[in-house]
């Protein structure tokens, strides 16, 4: 097994694996955070999440759709949906992570309501999903941009940010006297 060289490297990887080896073994961290705060929030939120838009689209509704008729969720407990699709994803792999994070290109988030043949519309207005999906961002520390909060343009993340581990807040000490 060969051993890793100071500074994290090993001579015998290619750069595009060691690349894959320091950043993949933490990817999305605080991305992951931030969508695990929007499912409690009540969103649909998925990562990586098949295709493309329309096939994502059609997969959440139906997936809402179901849980209502099963009598999982209720349907106002489901706020709405977040994603991204698998070709967003790829520009989260390397060697293309690396031209995103400096600064050329976001991940774009994709959010609203559902709108079923069956239930009609599911989840609050599409500005509010957005301003949910921005909150759990704020709070998992993800850099983002949402132009004029405009309901009809994609949350544009920053590719760096979203990378990084999470960072937990500093406990604070209580003096005793």
């Amino acid at each position: 097994m060969p051993v890793a060289m100071a500074g994290g490297r090993n001579p015998n990887m290619t750069p595009s694996a060691r690349w894959t080896k320091t950043k993949t073994t933490r990817t999305t961290t605080r991305l992951k955070e931030a969508f695990r705060l929007m499912r409690k929030r009540g969103l649909l939120a998925r990562m990586n999440f098949l295709c493309c838009s329309n096939c994502a689209g059609h997969e959440l509704t139906n997936m809402a759709v179901d849980a209502i008729r099963s009598g999982k969720k209720k349907q106002d407990d489901i706020k709405g949906c977040v994603f991204y699709h698998r070709q967003d994803a790829e520009a989260l792999e390397p060697p293309r992570a690396r031209w995103r994070c400096s600064g050329n290109q976001p991940l774009m988030i994709r959010y609203g309501l559902l709108d079923s043949k069956e239930f009609g519309e599911i989840g609050l207005p599409t500005d509010e999903v957005g301003r949910i999906v921005c909150e759990c961002l704020d709070e998992a520390q993800v850099a983002y941009s949402w132009p004029d909060e405009d309901p009809n343009l994609c949350i544009e993340v920053d590719v760096a940010t979203a990378l990084e581990p999470k960072v937990e807040p500093e406990e604070r000490k209580v003096a005793h006297g």
